[in-house]
Parts: C-alpha cells; structure tokens; sequence
C-alpha cells in the first residue's frame, strides 16, 4: 500500500474551544494545525476515489475528500475526511510549515 507522504496529524487541536462569535454557539473556527493562528482559508475540496482498494492513499480502504486550506500565518494545510469499513476519520496534513517561513 503506498501512502500519501504528507504525515497524518490530529484534527482536535484545529478546533477552536470558544464559539466563533456568531453563528450560535455550536459554530467553532478551524486553527492553523502548526500555530493555532485563526484566518485560513478555504480552497475548492476535491475527492479522491479510493476504489475500495487504498487507492486514496491515505491509510484507509476508501474515498479521501480533500479542503486545502491556507493560513495568513503562511502555513498550507489539508482538512481530510477519509472513509473506510463504514466508518469516516477526520484529521490534518501539513504541507507547508508556517514556523519554516519564520527563521531567521
């Protein structure tokens, strides 16, 4: 199985405790997975057929839908939502590093 070589991160950390201010209190604001900075952008999402045959390469067996997503912080970041056996997984890939932008 050949997996995607971005590495797999945790969504929780990338969901603001606090309600967004708006919206009602069920509405949360998606964080930058590398500096939790609060304005990213969404990109057109996109899937990736999975074929029931690891074919998404991510991990799982099934379908991948894909949100690229930017920071103004500099990072590029990917919130995915994989499915497989009937169950969907929801987590993070970083492809660009914000803290990478910032050395001197």
């Amino acid at each position: 199985m050949d997996i995607d070589p971005l590495p797999i991160g945790d969504i929780l950390p990338c969901i603001d405790i606090n309600d967004a201010g708006w919206g009602g209190s069920d509405v949360r604001k998606l964080l930058c997975p590398v500096c939790s900075g609060s304005y990213n952008h969404m990109e057109p999402s996109y899937l990736k057929d999975g074929g029931d045959n690891y074919d998404a390469k991510w991990g799982g067996r099934g379908d991948l839908t894909v949100v690229p997503m930017w920071g103004e912080c500099g990072s590029k970041w990917e919130v995915c939502i994989g499915f497989h056996k009937g169950e969907s997984f929801m987590f993070t890939r970083v492809s660009q590093s914000c803290k990478d932008q910032k050395n001197p």
